[in-house]
């Protein structure tokens, strides 16, 4: 049976996402994740392969291929960005669970989403995914990090390089045996979208994020282990991106007895797809044609093994009455984030005799007044908003459609349907000569069970300017009533160690408590050997704690961090110093401390803002006001 490929684009916090799409959407789910420079254009033969046993969707990230591209000013172009982004896509679709097989740049966004919810992912096929260090490829990498490091002209130059027609071809042809095998019209297309206006200073700002998902690796690693994922690896030694001592260590590190670790020659595709690629150019996606190593487009007909575990379900199973505890490492707080009652990754359970639905969405009356301000004009201004809890969500504040300024809203003519609460109206928000496109929504009809949600708009937080409480700026998100942190003092002993270096030793730390997190262990600088901290580039903000300001020891990147000047509300860890447990190794009373699943932060999306910038736009009105 033949099956169409559908090209199709959805909205997705205000943006337009392209996806290819085919198979019968009741099969089990293949998530197909690009890399750098190119689209889901590289998955083209591919995906016709899969679609007669799979489900298939391939997304263009945001600012590559079809999707949107925001300028830099209205898009984070961060990893955490991008998988939000995905993420959302993936929720609009209705996808519960999937396998994915991720190339380059779709790695760490592929890593990122099984942090965030490990228990979604069935099966994992990586192309030249890096997850280890000793991955990075030299001089390549060398002059990546040399650039995040220290951005500048002399820094920048080599990246450009890195943008140019002569290095796309590069990609395609190095290492293959007869270049004529090989259409230009891979690398021309990747070019013609490469060389948009603008598009170069995207592809730098993601080059400067790369060192986030280095960060990311031991928790990578864990999760290999921890979930034992049925995963296959395979990349070629000619590529940029990673070695061959990469898939040794993966081997090694990862024990996983349902994986497979392999190099071309020893691809278990050849299973089913016939002569090994010695002597077939499409025998597997790492030797095809259009493919040589770095392109994941193959027209090779991958084994028969169902990577999906699970098929899809179209409606949410029931959950049982006592569920076991579920671990979805994603952002946190609240009612319905990370560990919440309502969260998927809840380590409680609702007493109850019968089952609970799957998902669970609450709503409340915020009963504050709150206002919105866009090109500093009051946009809307209410003491009805209804605030509305959902399950991987912040707080979202629902305004009544009169207490919003209607000449500020033009419909935008796009409608998306969300899966609880039906159909979604976009708007695109106007005051005086400055306009936004699709940065409020409505629910045109929701069900009945939830129908206080009738005629009431929200606005993405990161596309207005400010919100704000009576008179007070309302910082990252809507205000969470679930939320609280409480600090401790104790006389527990707390010991940080890297390898025989003891970094830091008190017997008077202070433990921090959050609603959604593992207790966070400070000490005091006074207990620190200070001379091992040494301090790096990249604050990060939290809306209840402030800046953050981090440190490596060693090695070990962003092992430590501190809020040196902490909000007055939790002064009491004001330039402590916390570690993390699973980059050096923190005893207390004796016992190994470990990380924790569910404690990761993404910081953008259509209901949060966490950025940095929001700290210093907050600062420097009140020293205007001042």
């Amino acid at each position: 049976m033949a099956f169409a490929v559908h090209h199709r684009t959805a909205t997705v916090d205000g943006l337009e996402v392209f996806y290819r799409e085919a198979g019968d959407p009741q099969a089990p789910v293949v998530v197909l994740l690009h890399g750098f420079p190119t689209s889901s254009h590289m998955f083209r033969h591919l995906i016709l392969a899969l679609a007669d046993r799979y489900h298939v969707i391939a997304p263009d990230h945001i600012g590559f291929g079809q999707s949107a591209m925001p300028a830099l000013a209205d898009f984070p172009y961060t990893f955490d960005a991008l998988t939000d982004v995905t993420e959302e896509l993936l929720r609009q679709l209705g996808v519960d669970r999937f396998a994915m097989y991720v190339q380059d740049y779709g790695a760490p966004i592929g890593w990122r989403l099984a942090l965030r919810a490990p228990e979604r992912v069935a099966a994992i096929i990586t192309q030249n995914g890096n997850a280890y260090e000793e991955g990075f490829v030299k001089p390549f990498w060398d002059g990546v990090f040399a650039y995040t490091q220290n951005p500048g002209p002399d820094t920048e130059a080599p990246m450009r390089g890195a943008l140019t027609l002569e290095i796309t071809r590069w990609q395609y042809v190095n290492g293959v045996a007869d270049p004529t095998l090989v259409s230009p019209d891979n690398w021309v297309h990747d070019q013609a979208l490469l060389d948009r206006p603008g598009n170069d200073e995207i592809q730098l700002k993601l080059f400067r994020d790369y060192p986030t998902n280095v960060d990311l690796y031991p928790q990578v690693h864990q999760y290999f282990r921890d979930s034992q994922v049925p995963s296959w690896q395979f990349g070629e030694p000619t590529t940029r991106s990673s070695a061959p001592t990469a898939r040794r260590l993966s081997a090694r590190t990862c024990p996983m007895p349902r994986s497979t670790c392999w190099s071309p020659g020893t691809s278990p595709w050849r299973a089913t797809s016939g002569p090994s690629p010695s002597t077939s150019a499409t025998s597997s996606p790492a030797s095809s044609p259009d493919t040589p190593g770095h392109r994941g487009d193959s027209g090779a007909r991958p084994p028969t093994l169902c990577v999906c575990g699970h098929p899809r379900t179209p409606h949410p199973a029931p959950r049982t009455p006592h569920p076991a505890p579920r671990t979805r490492k994603g952002p946190p707080m609240g009612l319905s984030w990370q560990q919440g009652p309502l969260s998927a990754g809840t380590i409680g359970h609702f007493l109850t005799p019968e089952a609970l639905p799957e998902r669970l969405l609450f709503a409340e009356p915020l009963r504050r007044r709150m206002r919105v301000k866009f090109n500093d004009n009051w946009i809307a201004d209410s003491e009805n908003v209804l605030l509305l809890h959902a399950p991987g969500r912040y707080p979202v504040a629902y305004f009544p459609r009169e207490d919003v300024d209607a000449q500020a809203l033009v419909p935008s003519g796009q409608v998306t349907h969300h899966q609880d609460l039906g159909d979604t109206a976009w708007y695109a928000v106007h005051a005086g000569d400055r306009s936004t496109e699709r940065a409020a929504w409505e629910f045109t009809a929701p069900p009945g069970h939830a129908a206080e949600l009738q005629s009431r708009i929200a606005f993405a937080w990161r596309a207005m300017d400010a919100f704000y409480e009576e008179d007070e700026r309302i910082l990252g998100h809507a205000a969470d009533p679930y939320h609280r942190i409480d600090i401790r003092d104790t006389s527990r002993s707390l010991e940080v160690r890297l390898g025989d270096t003891v970094i830091a030793r008190s017997e008077h730390p202070v433990v921090l408590f959050e609603s959604g997190f593992a207790p966070r262990w400070y000490v005091r600088r006074a207990d620190i050997d200070q001379a091992q901290l040494r301090p790096v580039d990249g604050q990060t903000f939290c809306p209840y704690k402030g800046l953050c300001d981090y440190y490596d020891i060693g090695e070990a990147r962003r092992a430590a961090w501190s809020y040196r000047n902490a909000y007055q509300e939790v002064g009491r860890v004001s330039d402590l110093v916390s570690f993390e447990p699973d980059k050096v190794e923190v005893y207390l009373d004796g016992k190994h401390l470990h990380l924790e699943p569910g404690q990761n932060v993404v910081p953008h999306g259509v209901d949060r803002g966490l950025d940095v910038d929001e700290m210093f736009t907050l600062r420097r009105a009140r020293s205007r006001t001042a």
